[in-house]
């Protein structure tokens, strides 16, 4: 909980004992008194949502225009940290998932590459054997798709890991 200064209630308050109206010394921590704060704090809130220009707007009408500013400003922050930490465990899942399918698919192009090296060592001359060009153009077809499906791969990688350091500020406060 954070602590707020109000002329009303003193300093170093806790936005709980102000949303309940109590005194600093006092601490209700039964479940009916959490839940009286959190409707007063719900009743604080405006929210609107213009759709022509994608704003959302909140607002918080409390006792003191200094303590509602402190209140959204930490709100916005909580709100922010909240989608920062959503993106991250995203991210990190894609990442996770990405480096898999990498691993997976760099065994396959080996086991394809493998294939198509010993198919070439046991039958040199295939100039004559129409069995033996069709089979060489599969086999390198195959490694060609790996390698394409590879090569992506870690390209997304790569592009992952940048999203992932990256922390942009989604919420602009504009007043």
């Amino acid at each position: 909980y954070d602590s707020y200064d109000t002329k009303s209630y003193g300093s170093n308050i806790t936005l709980k004992n102000i949303l309940l109206g109590i005194e600093k010394s006092e601490t209700k921590s039964d479940e009916l008194s959490n839940i009286k704060a959190i409707n007063n704090f719900i009743k604080m809130i405006g929210f609107s949502h213009n759709v022509k220009s994608n704003i959302y707007t909140i607002s918080i009408s409390a006792i003191e225009p200094k303590f509602a500013k402190n209140v959204l400003e930490n709100l916005i922050k909580g709100i922010d940290k909240q989608r920062s930490d959503f993106n991250t465990a995203n991210t990190k899942k894609t990442r996770i998932f990405i480096e898999e399918r990498v691993d997976e698919t760099e065994k396959k192009l080996r086991v394809s590459e493998e294939a198509l090296k010993v198919f070439r060592d046991r039958n040199r001359r295939i100039e004559n054997s129409p069995a033996l060009q069709l089979e060489v153009e599969r086999l390198s077809r195959e490694v060609s798709v790996l390698t394409s499906v590879f090569i992506t791969l870690k390209q997304q990688l790569e592009t992952t890991k940048i999203d992932e350091v990256k922390n942009s500020d989604y919420i602009i406060v504009v007043d």
